[in-house]
């Protein structure tokens, strides 16, 4: 799998047991779909937002016109 890939099935991974542990609980309230939302999105942001692709360019690289 490629990173991306892999950055999605495990956010879609956590999201299902997020919602499998809230449903198991039998939780209702507003207060609960707050809790679910807060467990099950933010992880799997913090994820994609801290996970790169790519490597960072190197000195020689920025230097010499490498990667773009």
């Amino acid at each position: 799998m490629t990173s991306v890939q892999t950055r999605w099935a495990i956010s879609a991974c956590w999201i299902a047991a997020a919602v499998i542990a809230f449903v198991a609980i039998d939780a209702s309230s507003s207060r609960s779909w707050l809790y679910l939302f807060t467990v099950a999105f933010v992880p799997p942001i913090v994820l994609f937002g801290l996970w790169h692709d790519e490597q960072s360019q190197t000195v020689a690289e920025v230097m010499h016109g490498g990667r773009s």
